[in-house]
């Protein structure tokens, strides 16, 4: 008997032995749970709720202290009489207001090539930039010779979209089912290097339009002009309302306006070749001129920068922009829809500062926008004290 309850206690200290052996390599089953990684050749990992109270405490400080040493950037926006300009403006105001140390210059451009070109340059330090051209920059096609992969998004903008106005009776409020029925016609299309330019050249290169003569005219020009009767239309991807479409409408001397629209079919034929555009609609209440909502196709437009700039600069815009959405909205109807998970809309890698604002208001960021040089908000705070 005896002898049966040694061996009763020794089976018992061996079990008890291992359990406490076993439990220093056995995982945990209260891990954090997984959260959003970037790229294969990064691993990103955004604040969880395991992040302990002395990094949350740290992070909080860091961003408590804002900007200590003054930055001054130029921010390219546009013409000085396009929305693309008013939204900027509006913007900036709010970030020389809102962000201690931080002043925004407002510069006008000639769209957004310019502004490509001038931030890789280092002339402009962020800039309005159409989600197509920028698409074209990082790839170094179309008007770029040479790739730009160091462009990033910050936040976004509106979309811009599509849209023909024309005085032409024979064209008229009816769908073009054939591109060949604007043959003849004089068309305004911005400036080179805008944004109206650059989406008519794309459709040139969907389309045979070598029998619409094509004339290099601001937008204000253009419809000047349509009011001599010296230009026929209007034609390209831009922000609505265009404030020169409204100002034409209320001279009752102008030729009437007529907004002939491109078929489901060349819609079609466009977005299949162009992954940055998408089917769209302008409601009919955007114009007078418009008898019915317009259907379209449209690109998301973004502020843009180089990926050198500051990353807490970019966090504190995101967070001062998204913060006053409702009294910017006083003056551009765009404020009022805009939202941060609009980001999403986004092709092309996104700004490490930009990605902490996102993040931080619970926006599920997709994994290629990551940059391959993005560091979570934690472990660049952790960085600094080392």
């Amino acid at each position: 008997m005896k002898t049966r309850r040694i061996l009763a206690l020794v089976l018992a200290l061996t079990m008890v032995f291992a359990l406490f052996g076993c439990g220093n390599n056995t995982p945990s089953t209260t891990a954090a749970p997984t959260t959003t990684k970037a790229p294969e050749t990064k691993a990103p990992e955004s604040q969880a709720p395991g992040t302990t109270a002395d990094a949350k405490a740290a992070v909080d400080e860091f961003l408590a202290k804002g900007l200590e040493k003054p930055l001054t950037w130029s921010v390219a926006t546009g013409t000085g009489t396009g929305k693309q300009y008013v939204f900027m403006s509006s913007i900036g105001g709010v970030v020389n207001e809102k962000i201690n140390n931080l002043t925004w210059n407002m510069e006008s451009s000639n769209g957004g090539v310019d502004n490509v070109n001038q931030m890789k340059e280092g002339t402009f330090d962020m800039g309005f930039v159409q989600q197509d051209t920028a698409y074209e920059a990082v790839n170094g096609v179309g008007d770029f010779d040479e790739a730009y992969p160091d462009l990033r998004a910050v936040f976004p903008c509106y979309t811009q979209q599509f849209f023909i106005a024309t005085t032409s009776e024979k064209l008229g409020n009816n769908e073009i089912k054939d591109i060949h029925e604007m043959d003849g016609m004089v068309c305004g299309t911005g400036k080179v290097t805008g944004s109206v330019w650059i989406s008519v050249l794309k459709l040139q290169e969907v389309f045979d339009m070598s029998k619409i003569e094509f004339r290099e005219l601001t937008t204000g020009d253009t419809f000047s002009q349509m009011a001599e009767g010296r230009v026929d239309m209007s034609m390209g991807v831009q922000g609505q309302p265009n404030t020169n479409i409204t100002e034409y409408a209320t001279n009752a001397a102008n030729p009437p306006l007529y907004h002939p629209w491109l078929s489901d079919a060349l819609i079609d034929q466009i977005l299949e070749k162009y992954p940055f555009y998408s089917k769209d609609v302008i409601a009919k209440e955007t114009y007078k001129s418009l008898t019915a909502d317009y259907p379209t196709y449209g690109c998301w437009a973004f502020v843009f920068c180089d990926k050198k700039q500051d990353d807490l600069a970019c966090y504190l815009i995101c967070k001062a922009l998204f913060e006053n959405t409702q009294d910017l909205a006083v003056t551009l109807d765009s404020f009022k829809t805009l939202k941060p998970e609009q980001i999403t809309n986004c092709v092309l890698p996104l700004k490490t500062g930009a990605i902490w604002f996102y993040e931080e208001q619970g926006v599920q960021i997709p994994k290629e926008l990551y940059p391959e040089e993005y560091i979570s908000l934690e472990d660049y705070v952790a960085s600094l004290g080392k």
